[in-house]
């Protein structure tokens, strides 16, 4: 099983942490990307395109160039001479240095964990003396996605709920592109409430018949 926790059961009133510790396995951040050294601009050398780099958000964008005929685009360099990092927030999720010997462990923590450390968010990325906040590129939808979590297994009841294949469930922290592929869950009283919906339909085409016979 790829579960992280086989066997276990959400205590009531915790379900914040429970989804705070989803987060940490799995953030909505996954990598944040930056330059080390931009791309070269069109129609400058490396060393003139470096020079508009600049402290405190005052860094320049490439001089505007005259639009190409064929396209009707000035022409752009959005890669080239460029070195690119990704750093993986991912691994800081589940560093030791921060969580501990149990990082790996899928385990509930102390809220004030979660604030200290996570930088599934991005919250690193914020600063707001630079350009009023303009430039922060942390997650704004923190709050709200934190408040939706909790609310949302406070509602569900798991009792209520079962998967229709439960071998198509695979959890994979680390995938590039995947980390849960797309499951369904059905009710319990699912097949209960397909064999009614199939009996309506069934009296309710048998009325229509009925009608038509007379009406004929």
């Amino acid at each position: 099983s790829t579960n992280p926790s086989p066997g276990f059961s959400l205590p009531k009133g915790k379900e914040l942490e429970f989804f705070w510790e989803c987060i940490r396995f799995i953030p909505p951040v996954f990598g944040l990307p930056h330059w080390e050294t931009r791309p070269t601009c069109v129609n400058l050398t490396v060393a003139e395109s470096q020079e508009l780099n600049k402290s405190n958000g005052a860094t320049k964008a490439c001089p505007e160039q005259e639009a190409d005929p064929s396209t009707g685009f000035p022409p752009v360099n959005q890669w080239q001479g460029g070195q690119r990092v990704v750093l993986g927030l991912v691994l800081g999720q589940r560093d030791p240095s921060a969580w501990g010997d149990d990082a790996d462990e899928f385990r509930l923590r102390p809220l004030a964990d979660y604030d200290e450390h996570s930088v599934g968010f991005a919250e690193m990325a914020k600063d707001d003396s630079i350009l009023d906040g303009r430039a922060n590129r942390n997650c704004p939808g923190k709050d709200l996605a934190l408040v939706a979590g909790e609310i949302f297994f406070q509602e569900f009841d798991v009792k209520q709920w079962y998967a229709a294949d439960p071998s198509s469930i695979t959890v994979d922290p680390l995938g590039a592109l995947v980390q849960i592929p797309p499951f369904v869950l059905r009710a319990s009283n699912f097949e209960a409430h397909e064999a009614a919906e199939q009996e309506e339909t069934k009296k309710a085409e048998e009325t229509t018949k009925d009608l038509e016979q007379f009406l004929g």
